[in-house]
């Protein structure tokens, strides 16, 4: 095949290329707005944040494994590698990862970059399955094993970087639905920079190695979404939801439990993780999934996990047993998370009267047995009747002491639900990067003439979470929970 010919050559001379166009070709990830996806290796972002940015696509699978007569399903894909169970249908446990066994399309890591915060180009790749010297990986099936291994050596600089001293912190960022590989880096860049200048005001120290992800959190419909705008696409949620979810429990858990939270305890740092809207779906799904990697999870393994105006239903969390093993069952068409006490130290849920994504509630609620998203007032208001939660409200004159207003947290209830109306309101306030955040949009928005989403317009209070305000609670959450050491 001409596919194996030509990649297989270039391997043989034995370039390393970050980005070949004819192994791009090969993915298909070089059409329409999939090529966004990887923009940071095609040098097409002009912003940067100081550490590392983990890439996730979606795939063909028959791109995958182009020389198998049978393309391997997702239970013989993850063979060694996830427990048996997750693809098991006798077992209670089983999650919708069992209807992603014949998914045509998977979600896998493309790329890693190191980014050093003063230039767009990456500092260094660490991976990348553009570079020639994947053809052979292709040809004889070994990409998505390799693709495990390279993030297991993502844990060398990583710890170099943590060895050296200049870090109190390790943290996972993951952003939202419908936000490109360019507005991700720019998004981590704004919030990195808020929480630091915030924790300085206080007198903190908070310089922390991040790890950002990016994933494919977005339909690329080609010529029907540049005849019909952005409507398709605001019927991707449960899909892209489902996505993010596979994510998690997938390579998100090969990077948690085998690679952070070994650093997190070597070097004796606080690993935090913080998501917004689906990425908060996605790092609340990663905290309380080490069952689907045979690692028992332990609180202490996670201090802090922040879900910002979470895109997920709050009876996964309601309906949970706490102090229960580590697990998950199925409710109806929800997933619970039972035992999600033992996924991390602290959680910390904030919820928005202000929040316009709520006018998606009725399309959500019906895949979800009609439970309000996180997000939502009344999902705020659920959590805070719930025995798992504590309840606060935070407004924006409290924010410097956001510290002092959060509960102490106990064992009875591990998670905090915050009514956050009072300063995730669609005033963005003190955010120098506003202008530019919206002007970045609209202009690569354009250039693919079919998204109209206004997720950092001036009405949004959903992404709201950029500017100094949103900072300050932040690096209050951090400070009362996850204090460096």
């Amino acid at each position: 095949m001409k596919y194996v010919i030509l990649p297989i050559f270039a391997a043989m001379l034995h370039h390393a290329w970050a980005f070949d166009v004819e192994m791009a070709g090969h993915l298909k990830t070089d059409q329409g707005r999939n090529r966004r996806a990887h923009s940071v290796l095609q040098n097409d972002t002009v912003n940067s944040f100081n550490g590392y940015l983990l890439g996730f696509e979606k795939v063909s699978r028959k791109r995958l494994f182009p020389a198998a007569k049978t393309v391997p399903d997702a239970q013989a894909m993850w063979s060694g590698k996830l427990a048996r169970t997750v693809f098991d249908p006798s077992d209670q446990v089983t999650t919708f990862l069992e209807s992603r066994r014949n998914d045509p399309h998977l979600a896998v890591p493309t790329h890693a970059v190191r980014l050093d915060g003063s230039s767009p180009a990456p500092r260094e790749t660490l991976f990348s399955v553009y570079d020639g010297t994947w053809a052979a990986d292709y040809a004889e099936n070994r990409a998505v094993d390799r693709m495990w291994d390279e993030i297991s050596r993502m844990r060398a600089p990583l710890s170099r970087a943590l060895a050296s001293g200049c870090y109190t912190h390790l943290v996972l960022l993951s952003m939202g639905w419908n936000t490109q590989q360019d507005e991700t880096i720019l998004n981590a860049r704004d919030m990195l920079r808020e929480m630091r200048a915030a924790a300085r005001a206080n007198g903190e120290s908070f310089n922390p190695l991040a790890v950002v992800v990016s994933w494919h959190s977005y339909w690329d419909l080609g010529m029907l979404g540049q005849i019909l705008g952005g409507v398709p696409g605001r019927f991707s949620l449960k899909n892209k939801g489902n996505d993010v979810d596979e994510v998690a429990q997938t390579w998100l858990q090969h990077l948690l439990r085998d690679v952070l939270v070994p650093l997190k305890h070597r070097h004796n740092v606080p690993l935090v993780l913080i998501g917004h809207s689906l990425g908060a779906r996605c790092v609340t799904t990663a905290a309380c999934s080490s069952w689907t990697v045979k690692k028992e999870g332990r609180a202490s393994d996670i201090d802090l996990v922040i879900a910002l105006e979470g895109a997920f239903p709050v009876l996964r969390f309601l309906e949970a047993k706490a102090g229960a093993p580590e697990t998950a069952s199925r409710h109806g068409k929800r997933l619970v998370f039972d035992g999600f006490d033992r996924g991390a130290r602290h959680f910390v849920f904030t919820s928005s009267s202000a929040d316009e994504s709520r006018k998606l509630a009725p399309l959500t609620m019906l895949f979800t047995d009609f439970s309000p998203y996180a997000l939502s007032a009344p999902g705020g208001r659920q959590m805070g009747r719930s025995p798992n939660f504590d309840h606060v409200k935070v407004s924006a004159p409290d924010l410097r002491r956001t510290a002092s207003l959060l509960p102490s947290g106990h064992p009875a209830k591990p998670a905090v639900a915050v009514d956050a109306s009072g300063f995730i309101d669609g005033k963005v306030s003190c955010a120098p990067g506003k202008q530019e955040r919206v002007a970045t949009k609209l202009a690569k928005d354009q250039a693919d003439n079919g998204d109209v989403t206004k997720r950092h317009g001036r009405s949004s209070a959903h992404s709201d979470i950029y500017d100094c305000e949103a900072g300050r609670f932040l690096a209050g959450c951090i400070s009362r929970y996850a204090p460096s050491r």
